[in-house]
């Protein structure tokens, strides 16, 4: 019997077309990508950490626009589903075989990060629905955080988002349940 390979759907391309993804790439392809130094360099210029040449940092609007527009540059991954019909990114293209039975929580609000972390581990040891269900953690460009979950059997998209979300105590995202949805992709 051969192993399943894990998969996903994702534009590994700097500056990439957000409607474009390429489907059922291998896992490896992903890990590959976090650990490109210029997707590190990237990541650092947005949080501040490195600077971002040509613009003034005392030039508080000249930096948010600079940083918006490294944003765009990132990889994207698509967080339901591993492949899309013609690798166009929409509703009505998802494959519905490929769905993945997993979910990202997306934490906004910075306020949240810490006790998310922290919740996240505690609801994946616990003896509720979400025990083992916790696949990924990871900062987004911004510093705020993904929470990637298995989702329970039976359960909706929205019906995991909004129970993990209450049992974590941060806020639900409505913005996270369509098909399409896609995130930044960001360094290890």
């Amino acid at each position: 019997m051969a192993i399943k390979q894990q998969v996903m759907a994702l534009n590994p391309a700097r500056k990439g077309n957000m409607g474009r993804l390429n489907s059922s790439q291998p896992l490896y392809v992903y890990d590959t990508l976090i650990a490109q130094p210029w997707l590190k360099g990237v990541i650092a210029q947005i949080r501040g950490e490195k600077a971002i040449p040509g613009v003034d940092a005392g030039d508080e609007k000249a930096v948010k626009k600079a940083k918006e527009g490294l944003k765009r540059q990132l990889p994207i991954r698509a967080i339901h589903y591993s492949k899309f019909r013609n690798n166009h990114r929409s509703s009505e293209d998802a494959v519905p075989e490929s769905f993945l039975f997993q979910t990202t929580i997306d934490v906004d609000d910075v306020g949240y990060v810490d006790a998310a972390l922290e919740k996240a581990r505690e609801l994946n040891c616990s003896n509720t629905i979400w025990k083992g269900k916790l696949l990924h953690l990871e900062y987004s460009a911004r510093k705020k955080l993904h929470i990637d979950i298995r989702m329970p059997m039976g359960m909706t998209i929205e019906e995991t988002q909004k129970a993990y979300c209450e049992a974590a105590g941060i806020p639900y995202d409505k913005s996270c349940i369509t098909p399409e949805r896609i995130i930044f992709i960001t360094d290890k």
